[in-house]
Protein backbone atom coordinates (compact mmCIF):
# COMPACT_ATOMS: atom_id res chain seq x y z
CA UNK A 1 0.00 0.00 0.00
CA UNK A 2 1.19 3.47 -0.74
CA UNK A 3 -0.65 6.37 0.84
CA UNK A 4 0.31 9.99 0.84
CA UNK A 5 -1.74 12.18 3.13
CA UNK A 6 -2.01 15.72 1.84
CA UNK A 7 -3.20 18.40 4.27
CA UNK A 8 -6.77 19.63 3.93
CA UNK A 9 -7.53 23.16 2.90
CA UNK A 10 -9.58 25.50 5.07
CA UNK A 11 -12.52 25.43 2.65
CA UNK A 12 -12.83 21.64 2.50
CA UNK A 13 -16.23 20.02 2.33
CA UNK A 14 -17.54 17.40 4.74
CA UNK A 15 -17.00 14.69 2.10
CA UNK A 16 -13.37 15.76 1.69
CA UNK A 17 -12.86 15.68 5.46
CA UNK A 18 -14.33 12.19 5.70
CA UNK A 19 -12.17 10.98 2.79
CA UNK A 20 -9.09 12.62 4.36
CA UNK A 21 -9.82 10.91 7.67
CA UNK A 22 -10.04 7.51 5.93
CA UNK A 23 -6.77 8.03 4.06
CA UNK A 24 -5.06 9.15 7.26
CA UNK A 25 -6.42 6.10 9.09
CA UNK A 26 -5.04 3.80 6.38
CA UNK A 27 -1.70 5.60 6.52
CA UNK A 28 -1.44 5.08 10.28
CA UNK A 29 -2.41 1.43 9.86
CA UNK A 30 0.31 0.92 7.25
CA UNK A 31 2.85 2.63 9.52
CA UNK A 32 1.78 0.41 12.45
CA UNK A 33 2.19 -2.74 10.37
CA UNK A 34 5.59 -1.53 9.17
CA UNK A 35 6.71 -0.98 12.75
CA UNK A 36 5.56 -4.49 13.72
CA UNK A 37 7.59 -6.11 10.93
CA UNK A 38 10.92 -4.41 11.52
CA UNK A 39 13.91 -5.68 13.42
CA UNK A 40 15.24 -3.34 16.14
CA UNK A 41 18.03 -1.90 13.99
CA UNK A 42 15.65 -0.55 11.36
CA UNK A 43 12.90 0.27 13.84
CA UNK A 44 15.15 2.89 15.42
CA UNK A 45 15.32 4.68 12.08
CA UNK A 46 11.55 5.05 11.73
CA UNK A 47 10.14 4.95 15.26
CA UNK A 48 9.45 8.69 15.41
CA UNK A 49 8.23 9.09 11.81
CA UNK A 50 4.55 10.01 11.46
CA UNK A 51 4.00 9.14 7.80
CA UNK A 52 4.16 5.74 6.15
CA UNK A 53 5.63 7.33 3.02
CA UNK A 54 8.53 8.82 4.99
CA UNK A 55 9.16 5.50 6.70
CA UNK A 56 9.05 3.66 3.39
CA UNK A 57 11.53 6.08 1.80
CA UNK A 58 13.95 5.72 4.72
CA UNK A 59 13.70 1.93 4.67
CA UNK A 60 14.16 1.73 0.90
CA UNK A 61 17.43 3.65 1.21
CA UNK A 62 18.58 1.55 4.16
CA UNK A 63 17.84 -1.78 2.49
CA UNK A 64 19.43 -0.64 -0.78
CA UNK A 65 22.63 0.12 1.11
CA UNK A 66 22.48 -3.27 2.85
CA UNK A 67 22.24 -5.04 -0.50
CA UNK A 68 25.33 -3.20 -1.71
CA UNK A 69 27.22 -4.22 1.43
CA UNK A 70 26.13 -7.85 1.04
CA UNK A 71 27.29 -7.88 -2.60
CA UNK A 72 30.66 -6.43 -1.64
CA UNK A 73 31.11 -9.02 1.14
CA UNK A 74 30.15 -11.79 -1.24
CA UNK A 75 32.75 -10.63 -3.77
CA UNK A 76 35.37 -10.48 -1.01
CA UNK A 77 34.61 -14.01 0.17
CA UNK A 78 34.57 -15.29 -3.39
CA UNK A 79 37.97 -13.72 -4.05
CA UNK A 80 39.40 -15.22 -0.84
CA UNK A 81 38.11 -18.62 -1.89
CA UNK A 82 39.72 -18.26 -5.31
CA UNK A 83 43.03 -17.34 -3.69
CA UNK A 84 42.83 -20.40 -1.45
CA UNK A 85 42.26 -22.57 -4.50
CA UNK A 86 45.45 -21.24 -6.10
CA UNK A 87 47.53 -22.10 -3.03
Amino acid sequence: MKFKVDPLGENSTEAQRVAHKEVKKKDYKELFITHQCLNPIFFERVDDILSSKEARDILEKAYANMNNVKKARLRTHKRRYELLQKK
